[in-house]
C-alpha cells in the first residue's frame, strides 16, 4: 500500500507539474497572440501611412508639373513684354529723331522768315510743318505712355 501511495503521490506531483506547464504554455500563447495582434495593427497603420504618402507624392508631382508650366508661360510672357518694350523704345527714339529734325527745320524756316522780311520768304510750308509737329508730339506722348505701361508690366511680372 505504501507503494501505491508513493505512486499516487508521484502521479499527483506529475499532474501538478503538467497543470503548471499547461498554465505557463497558455500564458505564452496568450502573450504571442496579443503580440501578433499588435504587430498586425502596426502593419496596417504603416500600410495606411504608405498609401497616404503615395497619394501626397502623386499630388505633389502633379502640382509641380502645373507650376513648371506656369513658370514657362510667365517667362514667355516676360520675354514678349521685353521685346514689345524694346520695339516701343525704338519707336520712341525714332519719333524723337523725327521731332528733332522737324524742330530744326522749323527753326531754319523761322530764321528764313525773319531774314526774308516778307510773306514769301518761307511761310508757305510752315503750316503743314506745324501740323506735322503737333501730331508727332502727340504720337511721342502716346509712345512714352505705352512704353511706361509696358515697363510697369515687365517689372510687375
Amino acid at each position: 500500500m505504501q507503494e501505491l501511495r508513493e505512486d499516487l503521490k508521484e502521479a499527483q506531483e506529475a499532474l501538478t507539474d503538467s497543470e503548471n506547464k499547461i498554465v505557463q504554455l497558455e500564458r505564452e500563447i496568450t502573450w504571442k497572440e496579443d503580440t501578433a495582434q499588435e504587430l498586425t495593427s502596426q502593419i496596417k497603420d504603416l500600410e495606411l501611412q504608405l498609401e497616404n504618402r503615395a497619394v501626397l507624392e502623386q499630388e505633389s508631382t502633379t502640382r509641380l508639373g502645373e507650376l513648371e508650366k506656369e513658370v514657362a508661360t510667365l517667362r514667355q510672357s516676360e520675354e514678349e513684354f521685353t521685346h514689345e518694350k524694346e520695339a516701343l523704345q525704338q519707336q520712341l527714339y525714332d519719333n524723337l529723331m523725327q521731332l528733332s529734325a522737324l524742330q530744326s527745320k522749323m527753326d531754319a524756316m523761322k530764321q528764313g522768315v525773319d531774314g526774308a522780311g516778307g510773306p514769301g520768304g518761307g511761310m508757305n510750308g510752315m503750316g503743314e510743318n506745324m501740323h506735322s509737329e503737333v501730331s508727332l508730339v502727340k504720337q511721342l506722348e502716346e509712345d512714352k505712355e505705352a512704353l511706361e505701361r509696358k515697363d510697369r508690366e515687365v517689372r510687375g511680372s
